[in-house]
Parts: C-alpha cells; sequence; structure tokens
C-alpha cells in the first residue's frame, strides 16, 4: 500500500478553530495568464464535460467514443470517435446542446474502451519491480498506446543509460509488442511517480481540510458529495488513505503527530483501483478550502465535471494550500505505483515544476468557473499522487459511474 509515501502524522498541538461561516472569496493573487486562460476555456470545457457525461449515460451505445479536446487552436472542442460514428442519438443531443460552441467530429482508429483493455493487458509488465516501466497512457484522439519507464542504470563510470535504447530493450525483452499485438504503441522516459498524503476544523465538513485517522495517517478531503438515490452525505477523498475512522486534524502541516480533534465518519465504499473512497457523515458543505493555508478563503461548490484534455485546473491542499495552472496532459492514464497497486487516473502538469506534497491525497481538484469573482468551482477529482511538475488525478466521474454520488 502506499502508507509509506503517501501520508505524514500530525502532532497534538492547540490552535485557533476555524468557528462559523466561511465566506466565498476570489482568488486575488492568482496569475494573470492562469487566470485569461481559465476564463476563455470555460465554455469549451463545459461543452466537453457535457459530451462525456452523455457518453456515460449512452452505456454501451457509446463504446465508440475515443476522448475528447479543447482544441489547440482554443476556439473549438474535437470529439474524436472510432471509425467517425455511428453518434449515439444522447451524445448527438449534446452536441447539438452546445450550439454556440464548435464540434469537430473525427474519426480515430480505436475507442477509449480497445485501448483500456489493451492498456490492462500489460499489468503484470508494469507490476514487475524489474521492468522499468510503471505508467501507460490512453491515447485520447484514439491512435494508441504511450508506455512510460523510469530509465536510472549506470555504467561503471557513472554514466546514466541512454533510456531510447534501454527501454526498447524492455519492451522486446518483456514482449510487449506480443502483448499488444495489433495497438501501436510508444515509449519514454519518465520518473516514477509517489503518492501524495486546513487543520482544526469545525461542521459541516468541506473539502479542503485536513483530515487524520485514528491511526496516525493524514490526508485532505477532496468534495462533500450526496448519493442521488438515497441522499446519503459523504466526503470524497483518496481511496490510498486507506483507513476506516477519520476525523478533523489538530495541529499544522509541520508537526509531527496528530490527534483527530473532531469525529467525521467511517468509510463505507472505496475503489481501489480509481483512487477514490467516499466517508459517510451527514454534516458536510459543499465548499472547497481555498488559498494559503492559515486563511478562512472558500470556494462554493456547483457541479462535477469530466477532465478535459488541455483545460487549466487548480487542487488544494491541507499541506500545499491552493495550487492553480494544472494543464491536463493525459485524461486516462493507466499508473502501477507498486506491484500491487495499479489505478486508472488523469496526469496534469504544473507550469512551474512544482507537485504535491505529502499529506495532500484526497484533496479537491477543480475547474474555478468565470462568474463575477470567481468564488464558484466545478468538481473535477482528487489528488492521488505527484513527482515532477505532475499531479495525478483520481477521477470525480468515476466515483459518479461507480456510487451516482454528485453535488449536493
Amino acid at each position: 500500500m502506499r502508507s509509506a509515501f503517501g501520508f505524514i502524522a500530525l502532532a497534538a498541538l492547540a490552535a485557533p478553530s476555524a468557528l462559523g461561516a466561511h465566506l466565498p472569496r476570489a482568488i486575488a493573487d492568482l496569475d494573470p495568464k492562469i487566470l485569461s486562460a481559465m476564463q476563455s476555456q470555460a465554455p469549451y470545457s463545459l461543452a466537453a464535460s457535457t459530451i462525456q457525461k452523455a457518453v456515460m449515460k449512452a452505456g454501451s451505445e457509446g463504446s465508440g467514443f475515443s476522448g475528447v479536446e479543447i482544441a489547440p487552436t482554443g476556439d473549438s472542442v474535437n470529439l474524436f470517435w472510432k471509425n467517425g460514428g455511428p453518434i449515439p442519438a444522447l451524445v448527438a443531443e449534446a452536441i447539438e446542446a452546445a450550439k454556440d460552441i464548435k464540434i469537430n467530429i473525427q474519426s480515430s482508429p480505436f475507442s477509449r474502451e480497445d485501448l483500456t483493455l489493451a492498456a490492462e493487458s500489460l499489468k503484470s509488465v508494469l507490476q514487475n519491480a524489474s521492468n522499468p516501466f510503471h505508467s501507460v497512457s490512453v491515447s485520447h484522439i484514439g491512435k494508441g498506446l504511450e508506455i512510460a519507464g523510469e530509465v536510472n542504470i549506470r555504467d561503471t563510470f557513472g554514466r546514466v543509460a541512454d533510456p531510447e535504447s534501454t527501454l526498447q530493450q524492455a519492451a522486446e525483452s518483456t514482449n510487449i509488442g506480443g502483448i499488444l499485438k495489433d495497438v501501436p504503441f510508444t515509449l519514454k522516459s519518465a520518473n516514477r511517480p509517489y503518492q501524495t498524503a486546513r487543520y482544526n476544523d469545525n461542521a459541516p465538513w468541506e473539502g479542503g481540510i485536513a483530515i487524520c485517522s485514528d491511526t496516525g495517517i493524514r490526508c485532505t478531503a477532496g468534495f462533500a458529495v450526496a448519493d442521488e438515490n438515497t441522499g446519503q452525505k459523504y466526503l470524497l477523498t483518496a481511496a490510498h488513505c486507506n483507513e476506516q475512522r477519520w476525523g478533523a486534524c489538530v495541529g499544522n502541516k509541520d508537526t509531527a503527530s496528530y490527534t483527530p480533534s473532531r469525529y467525521i465518519g467511517v468509510v463505507t465504499r472505496k475503489q481501489v483501483d480509481r483512487d477514490v473512497m467516499l466517508i459517510a457523515t451527514e454534516n458536510v458543505k459543499s465548499q472547497v478550502w481555498d488559498g494559503a493555508l492559515g486563511n478562512d478563503f472558500v470556494k462554493n461548490v456547483l457541479w462535477w465535471e469530466n477532465v478535459v484534455q488541455g483545460e487549466s485546473l487548480c487542487f488544494s491542499g491541507s499541506t500545499t494550500g491552493i495550487k492553480c495552472g494544472l494543464t491536463v496532459y493525459e485524461t486516462w492514464l493507466f499508473l502501477c505505483f507498486s506491484d500491487t497497486d495499479c489505478e486508472w487516473l488523469a496526469h496534469s502538469r504544473t507550469s512551474d515544476n512544482t507537485t504535491p506534497l505529502l499529506g495532500d491525497s484526497g484533496g479537491p481538484v477543480f475547474r474555478v468557473l468565470p462568474n463575477n469573482n470567481w468564488n464558484t468551482v466545478a468538481m473535477k477529482g482528487v489528488v492521488s499522487g505527484g513527482g515532477g511538475d505532475a499531479v495525478y488525478i483520481g477521477l470525480f466521474s468515476e466515483a459518479y459511474r461507480l456510487w451516482k454520488v454528485s453535488e449536493l
């Protein structure tokens, strides 16, 4: 499991409680370039997510879906479909509803379903620690797979081996070509990712708070959600936090042990291979903590969306605080953190070579919505891991698919 890498403990430390209501605030210190990118992308992100939701509702009729992206030109949405169609009626209706947005339907040789099965056929290769490979990215344009591996082999003079030839040799020795058969693939060198793990809060519980288990684990709450059928309320967080009982943390990110200050609830639903988990609790609020650690900034949550290729996002962690400017780089990535832990995630990159820190696991990943004050968000997922400039995301769309949980 991930406990050695994903979490840090907190000390029992007296600190002021975050009592009372928290008022939504704008992101006052957001880089103007990031703010401008979010604003220009907003209608295209919404249209692309709406199309993906229609694909989910279409069920087997949507099996030809390959992916969707904000066009590199930034003025339209590209929808990729196996052999160009046929497009199911529900998806066609979503396209028609986005009539103010240009939707380009493009043909692709493989569907996401085809490539998902191909990627999972490599699980034994990824789980074998003697191999350099750790993840497989499904092409959102349906062209094939990209297999990533870490090369840190050195010769007797301390020189690092050539990554390209080393990965090619490893692919041949593990018979990747034979396993994948007719599915095209490319190889790339990339560092092996690692897992990541607001304080003294009171109910109603919000996303972004530091949560602590009664066995010494600290993570971050993602979002307050509710079951669409029963109305049961939960806090969504990362499954690799992997404990049952959770409370709000006393202390701060730098202390060495912790005491849960107030009981929140117990885990009732968990899906490890999607890294999403639900803590059952009734007293929740549809907000997420925002800004630097130590302030009382929050944002209101309006709805959930699918992650879209190329869009700009933010995350809020109980170690890092707020971080914006994440660009979605891969929307469907099969990643093995260890020989027992393989997951389907999304992969984004930061603009300044930063990554989530220990204790940020489970924190909310969201798109800031362009209202007058920039104080509302759309749920995208939870922080799953990092490394280098990477932020890996457990997808909200998978939590919805599994359990039909949505915004309050």
